[in-house]
């Protein structure tokens, strides 16, 4: 069973006894969502990455989530060229470093 909370940024996965020993487990599992998501023509690279560590520390997992949330949102302004006032924008300095990384990949091209 999977269990996705977009908006607490979690997925829980719970695989039963008799699954495992029939051999589910993360390699498997995990090989199913990478091939999933390779299907979709616009996915280029996918990582999956288990934590599995109660010591983990999540506060800096967090600030790389909200980080990744910022760069959507920048691009989403960016793309749509929503006209606002930038400078009283709370992620100004985040839509300022995403349009410098389109115009070097732009330019590659």
């Amino acid at each position: 069973m999977v269990r996705i909370s977009s908006m607490n940024s979690k997925e829980t996965l719970a695989v039963s006894k008799a699954s495992i020993k029939e051999g589910v487990g993360f390699e498997k599992l995990g090989n199913l969502y990478i091939n999933s998501y390779k299907k979709h023509p616009a996915v280029k690279a996918v990582k999956l990455i288990y934590i599995t560590d109660p010591e983990f520390n999540y506060q800096e997992l967090q600030k790389a989530l909200t980080k990744g949330e910022n760069i959507t949102k920048s691009l989403d302004h960016l793309v749509n060229k929503v006209k606002m006032d930038c400078h009283s924008c709370a992620i100004q300095a985040v839509c300022n470093e995403v349009e410098e990384l389109t115009k070097k990949d732009f330019q590659k091209e």
